[in-house]
């Protein structure tokens, strides 16, 4: 307007940009009756002010109010040690299990959704800490299972199916060539995939393989142990990262993993699941029941992505209740073969057989 231009003609020796942005700041008091107009060195002293305070307003939102890392540490052994007491407690589990699973369709690449508020989930630990363990979890839909992912000893394999109607689909390796170099068609390791529930015990040797490694993720308001689990390949033998648990490094919350990551042969991410809202598992019922139940995240979200573009690919979301250690479940419920629905037998596809053709079915 003519005030700005009749500002901007007068003084001397003084850049445009600066003049300009001194004669705002005037025309600006003066509408709110702060004050009559100065001299511009007075403008450009209060100009300078206002900016100061406006950088350090700016530079407290940026680090968010975010406290620094604590000074104490808990050192690898203390940590796998808590982990592992906590996970040793109950030797079987078997949970409700509301599933939401989100995938793209093969044909239109679009997303779906399919949901089962009625699954099951269920554990049977090996004798051997490390496993490998049992599991399963199980989609229902009007009472009939339509859906199965799990892994069975005693069969030696792991294994993904979905039946609805006419159409359907059967996937299943075997656990010893589990995450090995080349094998795909199934979206899990299942060995990997039972971390996230936070029951199955880490190494305590960390000397050997398979070991885990602690770094530390010192940003503040991410402040974080990352464990990173190594192991060999099946078949090639050779030693990779196969996992990254993260774990709360906070002075006013408990030090459990909230994170992990998992890695493909060549190291790169193409899952990663949140674990939250931790709740007990039921443990009154062993023969010799822990002062204090176990435990584990009840609520998980896991999400695949492509390796190359690390697009989405698919996504699950589970939301567990009624977390029991109970005898209460036949360990035979976990197998492949015998609980496959008729039918499914013939459209099974078996993702390793090039690594041992010929080889005996589960």
């Amino acid at each position: 307007g003519g005030a700005m231009r009749k500002c901007m003609r007068g003084g001397t020796g003084v850049s445009p940009v600066r003049k300009a942005l001194i004669c705002r700041v005037r025309m600006t008091l003066q509408r709110m009756g702060k004050m009559t107009i100065p001299r511009e060195k007075e403008v450009l002293i209060h100009v300078l002010r206002t900016a100061s305070v406006m950088v350090a307003v700016l530079a407290a939102a940026a680090l968010g109010g975010c406290r620094p890392c604590p000074e104490t540490i808990v050192p690898l052994d203390e940590l796998v040690a808590r982990y592992n007491h906590n996970a040793a407690k109950a030797p079987r589990l078997w949970a409700r299990a509301e599933i939401t699973a989100t995938f793209k369709d093969p044909r239109s690449h679009l997303p779906f959704t399919w949901q089962s508020p009625t699954g099951l989930l269920l554990l049977q630990k090996a004798d051997a800490p490390l496993g490998p363990h049992g599991f399963a979890l199980v989609g229902f839909e009007a009472g009939e299972e339509v859906f199965r992912v799990g892994s069975s000893p005693t069969d030696g394999a792991y294994y993904f199916w979905y039946g609805w109607g006419s159409s359907g689909e059967c996937r299943w390796g075997r656990l010893k060539y589990a995450g090995a170099s080349g094998v795909e068609g199934v979206e899990i390791d299942p060995l990997q995939l039972l971390a996230v529930l936070g029951m199955c015990e880490l190494p305590v040797d960390f000397t050997g393989i398979p070991t885990v490694a602690l770094t530390m993720n010192t940003t503040p308001g991410k402040c974080a142990y990352v464990l990173t689990y190594i192991d060999r390949r099946p078949v090639s033998g050779r030693i990779t990262f196969r996992r990254e648990m993260y774990f709360r490094w906070a002075e006013d919350a408990p030090c459990r993993p909230f994170m992990i990551k998992f890695f493909d042969d060549v190291g790169r991410r193409v899952m990663t699941a949140k674990l939250s809202n931790y709740k007990p598992v039921d443990c009154s019922d062993l023969d010799n029941p822990p002062d204090e139940d176990p435990l584990m995240p009840s609520r998980i979200e896991i999400t695949w992505v492509d390796p190359v573009s690390g697009k989405f690919k698919s996504r699950v979301r589970i939301r567990l209740s009624e977390m029991t250690a109970e005898d209460k479940w036949d360990p035979d419920v976990l197998r492949f073969w015998k609980n496959l629905p008729p039918g499914l037998g013939p459209k099974c596809t078996q993702v390793d057989g090039h690594l041992d053709p010929g080889g005996p079915k589960p």
